[in-house]
């Protein structure tokens, strides 16, 4: 047997939440192959054509930002009311115009996210459509989620009311901090009582679930302000939060800004277990519950279709500028220029950009994700798949074990909360030991 990666294995002699691994990991593996510019709209329209029966959900993407914030990698453009409405009709256009094909027309959608982007910042009543016209051309599920993801200015005092009545059963809202100050430093508008103001009012319309983003390891921020932070949002009865860590784009106005000393440091990786412990203790310990390794709910109304849906990498129909999807392993991406997009679906070409084929191993790889996305690993279900899989994987499992990463029975690797920190990084390790 070859020697074991160190890069996989955990120095027992270090506390695993903060040293379990040199860094976050990122994905790796065999690179799909990409089918030739001019075979795209032929291959794409064939794979339309194909019918299943497992369900799908579609994602939805508004490429327009009123303003960017500072820690943000996606250069969005502003839009006036006219270019919102352009863009949205343009977007109604492709949904008619892929329905014409079995996949899109009579697949069971679970779910429909609209990300991007800033959604919210769209007039309502130009969403208020979208949705319609989704429900007129996809076949939704009875108990289909769709989701509106915003910031929270834009559902301020009547526009709020708007937006609550607008066919969604879902709003995703990018809080990041309650801090007022720390709220400046990230380029957000709303100072922490407004904020507050504003969700506990969508809440009270009692239209749709309410769900919030809030990022730890934020610059100057301690694990005792995140935690006042999660306090604010019970405070709002929202339903459902997300935590996430702060990434910092090598291009971002952030990363500018922490280098010539003008924004304090983020906490080093070593540091960021601890914000996201003390979330999971106070979460738990308050009576949420934990849907996925980043993802909390308060109340049975939030149920995170979507983000559980393509954690599991099933079909996800992508519509708009800057979308992508995945369709029998399929996927597709179209450029993210606004502009360009109108004028092609207003011509009827409908195709993406870029198209790739399935890659080698990714079932295996999908089980994996979404196994660990919920907390686990079904270690006897696995080995059944293969006879050298036990032999592979079983040392890394007895090294995560004796880590504390994970709890061992006779079919389970159960993560513990140090093993959900560091979930991405068991996902990978066990994908690439494992190819």
């Amino acid at each position: 047997m070859t020697a074991l990666p160190d890069k996989y294995l955990v120095d027992l002699s270090k506390d695993s939440l903060q040293y379990a691994f040199d860094g976050k990991f990122v994905g790796s593996g065999v690179r799909p192959a990409a089918v030739a510019k001019e075979e795209i709209e032929s291959k794409y329209k064939e794979i339309l054509q194909n019918t299943s029966s497992n369900g799908c959900v579609v994602y939805i993407h508004i490429p327009f930002c009123q303003q960017q914030c500072s820690f943000c990698g996606f250069a969005g453009s502003r839009a006036t009311k006219e270019e919102g409405r352009l863009y949205i009709n343009a977007l109604i256009k492709e949904i008619e115009l892929i329905s014409q094909y079995q996949y899109p027309a009579k697949t069971p959608v679970q779910a429909i996210y609209l990300g991007g982007g800033t959604p919210s910042a769209i007039e309502p009543e130009y969403l208020n459509i979208l949705v319609e016209n989704c429900r007129k051309y996809f076949n939704l599920a009875n108990d289909c989620e769709i989701t509106l993801e915003g910031r929270t200015h834009d559902f301020e005092g009547e526009r709020g009311r708007e937006l609550a009545n607008s066919g969604f059963s879902r709003f995703s809202i990018g809080v990041q901090t309650f801090d007022t100050k720390i709220r400046k430093t990230l380029g957000r508008v709303s100072e922490k009582e407004k904020v507050i103001e504003i969700l506990a009012d969508l809440a009270s319309y009692n239209k749709a679930a309410v769900i919030i983003d809030l990022m730890y390891a934020l610059p100057a921020q301690s694990v005792e302000m995140f935690i006042e932070d999660l306090k604010m949002a019970a405070s709002a009865k929202i339903d459902g939060l997300d935590t996430y860590r702060l990434k910092v784009f090598e291009d971002s106005r952030l990363k500018k800004a922490i280098l010539t000393g003008s924004i304090a440091q983020t906490p080093e990786l070593s540091m960021q277990g601890a914000f996201y412990k003390a979330a999971y203790d106070w979460l738990i310990y308050n009576q949420w519950y934990q849907i996925s390794l980043n993802h909390y709910a308060r109340t049975h109304r939030e149920r995170n279709i979507y983000n559980s849906w393509v954690k599991k990498k099933a079909g996800c129909i992508a519509i708009g500028a800057g979308a992508g999807g995945s369709i029998d392993g399929w996927s597709y991406y179209r450029a993210p220029v606004a502009q360009k997009y109108i004028k092609s679906i207003e011509a009827g070409n409908f195709s993406p950009d870029s198209l790739s084929a399935p890659s080698e191993g990714r079932l295996l790889a999908n089980k994996v994700s979404e196994q660990i996305e919920n907390g686990y690993l079904n270690v006897s279900e696995l080995f059944a798949i293969d006879k050298n899989f036990s032999e592979k994987l079983s040392p890394y499992l007895e090294n995560w074990s004796k880590a504390n990463l994970i709890k061992l029975n006779d079919n389970y690797a159960n993560l513990t909360t140090a093993g959900k920190f560091w979930g991405v990084n068991i996902t990978q390790a066990i994908i690439n030991i494992l190819k």
